[in-house]
């Protein structure tokens, strides 16, 4: 029997045909939504065996040594396990694979994490020249575990008598551990070099670059390093270089407003807005709409810095040291004979100007802007000084969206009774539970919630006659304007997202 084959099954097996598979072979099948306390036992195996044979320990007592395991081991490797523990009883529990590889993929973390420790102290304390191999590798592995966990950020923050490792995921930051401040300044200087930054500079904020592959996936990496009190502290945005990703079908847009935003975006001039606050996707929705154009079509973008990077596109970094700012890249790019334009935000009353002329003159623009709701835009567009008849006959569509945290697949099911928006909701709705794939949060992934302003000639006629933004807005909501929060509440009815969630779309 090929054993790779059935190794592949048992990744696919459910809970209840490995209760059985466990039952018919005396040993125990192991819930791993319990949180378990690994940092324990984190020595009981050897890294080898536990990579090997994708095993690892959670227990161990006078007596017995408890193995957890996603398919049942050969003989072979209970021997191994057992010559290491002569005197005590090994038990062998099953689980499901997409649990357990959380829990084995922190333990192999964390072992290595301490193995480079150890070796990088050693070599601190001979007052050696840096190992950069070895650097290297401690960094790959706080990368890599990184991108396992689909964090969005990286931080790595040193304080009086230590340095904290956090990521960003789903939104929220989350302690991974910490380290001494004499290998973190070593890892440090290691980061600057591979980022192409100033080793010697420590009292200026700094930016840089780099890409790795890890994972079998390719990633850019943006740095910011900062100085702090007590040391210099480094961030690393995560970007998954896959244009797979960016689908509009994958987004959970309503039906009726996916079709209408896939019109819109086939017009041969306007501009179509996206708002909402930093890191609400706003950068992520726009290259997707990208990828949904003809391609025939000449796309320019202009960025900085570039996040995404697009295969169907001219895409310009933007440079002010070099004297090639956002205002002479944009005049310069009018004369390149552009179909589409993407500028990364409208920043001041100039740009502004620019892009409003933009996407009169034969141009389909896409930019964004910093309000909270789709119609705000139009208020401090105007406060920047745009004309209301530039406004009116420019604008084709403006999008608000926020990202939610998307409920882990362990969620619990909850009849509920809340007031949202002036309004008493009861119903079913689902609330986070938390298991090892979540890590005990109870949400994994994010979610885009949205609202669509599609303007019309009437909601563009009263923008141009300076109308009251609660008369446009009753307009709008009386021709099938679905607010942030509503889109949201639809969200939360079909159990994507928590109540907790929602609310945040009424703050």
């Amino acid at each position: 029997m090929n054993y790779a084959i059935v190794e592949q099954d048992f990744k696919l097996l459910d809970e209840s045909t490995l209760r059985q598979i466990a039952l018919e072979n005396q040993m125990s099948y192991l819930d791993l939504h319990e949180n378990m306390e690994l940092e324990k036992y984190l020595n009981i195996l050897p890294l080898s065996l536990i990579e090997q044979y994708q095993i690892l320990c959670f227990k161990e007592d006078e007596e017995s040594v408890s193995i957890a395991s996603f398919k049942p081991l050969e003989e072979e490797v209970l021997e191994k396990i057992q010559n290491l523990h002569r005197l005590k009883i090994i038990k062998i529990h099953l689980c499901v694979f997409t649990l357990f590889q959380f829990f084995l993929e922190k333990v192999k973390f964390l072992i290595k994490f301490q193995n480079y420790l150890d070796r990088l102290e050693l070599h601190l304390s001979k007052d050696e020249n840096q190992d950069e191999i070895l650097l290297e590798q401690f960094l790959e592995l706080i990368l890599s575990y990184a991108c396992f966990l689909k964090a969005s950020d990286i931080h790595l923050e040193p304080l009086e008598n230590k340095a904290l490792i956090r990521y960003r995921i789903d939104g929220n930051l989350a302690k991974i551990l910490d380290f001494d401040l004499r290998s973190f300044q070593a890892l440090l200087t290691h980061i600057k070099i591979v980022a192409l930054l100033n080793v010697a500079e420590q009292r200026q904020a700094q930016d840089g670059s780099f890409s790795k592959i890890l994972l079998e996936q390719k990633y850019d990496f943006r740095i910011s390093i900062m100085p702090l009190l007590y040391g210099q502290g480094v961030v690393f945005r995560i970007l998954k270089q896959d244009e797979q990703q960016f689908k509009l079908d994958q987004l959970l847009i309503a039906k009726d407003r996916l079709l209408r935003l896939k019109t819109y975006i086939k017009a041969p001039y306007g501009l179509v807005l996206f708002c909402g606050p930093t890191g609400s996707g706003k950068s992520t929705f726009m290259h997707a709409i990208l990828n949904e154009i003809d391609r025939d079509k000449k796309i320019i973008t202009l960025e900085d810095p570039i996040e995404y990077k697009l295969q169907h596109a001219q895409q310009i970094l933007l440079n002010s040291k070099a004297d090639f700012d956002f205002h002479k890249a944009l005049r310069a790019v009018l004369r390149q004979d552009p179909d589409v334009i993407m500028v990364g935000e409208i920043r001041d009353e100039e740009s502004l100007d620019i892009v409003l002329k933009a996407s009169l003159s034969g141009h389909l623009v896409l930019s964004t802007l910093h309000t909270n709701s789709a119609l705000e835009a139009v208020y401090r567009m105007k406060h920047m000084g745009a004309k209301e008849y530039l406004i009116a006959y420019s604008l084709n569509l403006i999008i608000a969206q926020r990202l939610l945290r998307k409920l882990c697949e362990c969620k619990e099911a909850s009849f509920e009774t809340f007031c949202f928006q002036n309004q008493t909701i009861k119903g079913m709705f689902y609330r986070p539970k938390g298991c090892a794939k979540c890590m005990y949060s109870g949400y994994k992934g994010r979610l885009m919630v949205a609202e669509f302003l599609f303007l019309d000639q009437n909601i563009k006629s009263m923008i141009e006659n300076n109308s009251s933004y609660e008369g446009i807005l009753q307009y709008a909501l009386e021709n099938g304007f679905v607010g942030l929060g509503f889109d949201a509440l639809e969200k939360a009815k079909c159990g994507l997202i928590s109540i907790e969630e929602l609310k945040k779309t009424s703050i």
